[in-house]
């Protein structure tokens, strides 16, 4: 067997003060800020072979994500890249669910520990905050500990064996699976009306159980399902139709009037926390994950309405 190193810096987060110690966002994967946390597992060879500019952006006291792994031949340290990225995307993901940011990471080596050979890749996703800005946004330890607590305890990149062939959008792949790619497309949109339409998909998957006034039908279910006091639900369900006038006008082709433009970044706003909160759900409400996960789509319509009538 082989031992690697796999290390990826981040750009656009940093957090409040240099880590005393790496904190476990996954199986033998840790993050720090701290280069003496990890500075042993990158030898002046290996640095060389990665090139000054992404060497530097290892080491200038940015956030680094590495793991320790074992593999038998070069190829395999290959297939174990793509995962760690994935697990990565799923940390970020966790963040997100403390706060919005436009954490990426650009490329992503696997360093062997026993030679000079050193394998960079990379992923195809750039996320962006609910405007499509990409800006640095400071985590405090708290914050960062809490990320990586959601990601211990439920978030997974999905292994490259697992990824259906050509659509997400197959009867074997159940709802949870189909709402977070389309949740993980609203997120990497640098088009905020696209960005508000995927957002959009991501309310279907999750709250939809027929076509008929669906719009109506998924504004009143946020509202209830997210929301406690009346006005609080009547300005929730306000704020999505005006989300879904944006989608409808985007998927098919029209264009947006003055006034959607003036208040695009604050639909897109509410968007990103409506889809923040039902994912939070989704992960903390078993009855609700158990209705998704249901093969007949009647358990999620009686749990909805239940909803909707305070039954539940």
């Amino acid at each position: 067997m082989k031992k690697y190193t796999l290390v990826a810096a981040i750009i656009d987060l940093n957090f409040e003060n240099k880590l005393s110690k790496p904190i476990k966002i996954q199986d033998d994967t840790y993050i720090s800020n701290n280069s003496d946390h990890f500075k042993e597992f990158i030898k002046p060879e290996n640095y060389y072979v990665i090139g000054s500019l992404e060497g530097e952006l290892l080491f200038k006291g940015g956030p680094v994500v590495y793991k320790s792994c074992e593999v038998k031949d070069i190829e395999e340290s290959h297939a174990e890249l793509v995962e760690f990225m994935r697990d990565i995307q799923a940390f970020f993901m966790s963040m997100w669910l403390i706060k919005d940011n436009s954490a990426n990471i650009e490329l992503s080596f696997a360093i062997s520990q026993s030679d000079s050979h050193v394998h960079s890749n990379s992923l195809s996703l750039r996320n962006t905050q609910h405007n499509t800005t990409n800006s640095l946004v400071i985590y405090s330890e708290q914050e960062l500990q809490s990320s990586a607590d959601w990601c211990n305890s439920k978030m997974k990149g999905m292994n490259a064996d697992q990824v259906p062939k050509l659509t997400m959008s197959q009867k074997q792949i159940n709802r949870i699976n189909v709402a977070a790619s389309l949740l993980q497309q609203a997120r990497s949109s640098g088009d905020i009306g696209i960005k508000i339409a995927n957002y959009c998909s991501y309310f279907e998957a999750l709250m939809s159980t027929n076509s008929t006034e669906l719009t109506h039908q998924l504004a009143e279910r946020a509202a209830f399902l997210l929301r406690n006091q009346p006005i609080e639900r009547y300005e929730h369900f306000q704020q999505t139709k005006k989300a879904y006038a944006v989608r409808s006008k985007v998927v098919h082709g029209d264009v947006l009037s003055n006034n959607q433009l003036q208040s695009i970044e604050e639909t897109s706003k509410h968007c990103d926390q409506v889809s923040r909160e039902l994912l939070i759900k989704v992960l903390s409400d078993t009855l609700f994950s158990s209705a998704l996960g249901a093969t007949d789509k009647s358990a999620l319509d009686k749990y909805l309405i239940e909803k909707v009538f305070g039954i539940n």
